[in-house]
């Protein structure tokens, strides 16, 4: 569970860019008899919704690079490293 937690605030820092990227994306367009379209977001900055969309990209590509490398094997515990030696 500890390793967990560790885990998950590592990737506090790239988890940010893609939740603020559904939030700008999606956020908009949900909800019952809203007109809006993801042009509509597009419209109002374009070139700031490039960036936050290239961001969050990124962020996502961050996060699973990350847990390919550190999340994909568990870590011995003290003991079972105590163990082995």
């Amino acid at each position: 569970m500890v390793n967990f937690i560790s885990s998950a605030q590592r990737l506090l820092a790239q988890v940010i860019m893609p939740v603020l990227a559904l939030a700008v994306f999606i956020g908009p367009i949900l909800g019952q008899e809203n007109p809006a379209t993801l042009l509509d977001v597009f419209g109002l900055w374009p070139a700031l919704m490039i960036l936050i969309a290239a961001a969050g990209l990124v962020g996502v590509v961050l996060i699973v690079a990350r847990l390919r490398a550190f999340g994909a094997r568990p870590r011995p515990s003290s003991q079972e490293s105590s163990l082995v030696e």
